[in-house]
C-alpha cells in the first residue's frame, strides 16, 4: 500500500520486476490534460488489466495492491479503498518472482520524478499474521521508561540514558 500525490505527468508510477529485470507488473499514468490523468494496471504480459480515470493532479489516492505469486495467482488492486480490479493468472510467468520495486520512472530512465509517496506499507503472504491487505497504520509514540540494550552516549544529567530525553510527552 501507498499514497500516492501526482504533481506533474510520469510515465511509469510503480514498476514490480524480478531479478533479471523483467517486468512483472506496473502503473504507469496518462495524462489527460494539464490536470487530470488516469492509472493504467498492466500485468506481466504487458496486457492492460484495468485504467482508473479521471484523476487529479497535486490530489492524494491511496493504491494497494495485493498479489499471490504462483503459476495460479491472483492480483487485485485498490484504490481509495475500493476493489476495482481482480486478475486471476499465472504471476510467475517467466524468469522468477518479484526481488526488485521501482517508484517514478519517463522512458528508460528511472529518475526522481514530481510526485509524493506517503506511508509505504508492505505484507509478507506468509504466516498467521499481517498475510493480506495492509490496514490504515498509524504511528504510535513510544516514551522512554528505561534504558534499551544499546547505550553509546555517556548521560549528561542523571545516571540512565532515557533520564536525558526530552520530550517525553
Amino acid at each position: 500500500r501507498f499514497w500516492l500525490k501526482p504533481i506533474s505527468y510520469c510515465d511509469e508510477v510503480l514498476t514490480l520486476r524480478t531479478n533479471a529485470d523483467v517486468v512483472k507488473f506496473k502503473i504507469n499514468m496518462t495524462k489527460l490534460s494539464e490536470t487530470e490523468y488516469q492509472l493504467n494496471y498492466y500485468n506481466h504480459d504487458n496486457a492492460l488489466i484495468y485504467s482508473y480515470k479521471p484523476l487529479n493532479f497535486k490530489a492524494w489516492i491511496k493504491v494497494d495492491f495485493r498479489i499471490l505469486q504462483a503459476t495460479e495467482g491472483i492480483v487485485q488492486l485498490k484504490l481509495n479503498d475500493r476493489l476495482v480490479t481482480t486478475w486471476n493468472g499465472n504471476t510467475l510467468g517467466t524468469n522468477g518472482k518479484i526481488s526488485k520495486i521501482y517508484f517514478g520512472k519517463t522512458g528508460n530512465q528511472y529518475t526522481s520524478r514530481d510526485f509524493c509517496i506517503d506511508d509505504i506499507a508492505i505484507n509478507d503472504a506468509s504466516g498467521t499474521i499481517n498475510n493480506s491487505w495492509c490496514g490504515n497504520g498509524s504511528i504510535v509514540c513510544i516514551h522512554p521508561y528505561a534504558n534499551g540494550s544499546i547505550n553509546q552516549f555517556t548521560p549528561m544529567e542523571g545516571t540512565q540514558n532515557f533520564e536525558n530525553v526530552d520530550e517525553t510527552s
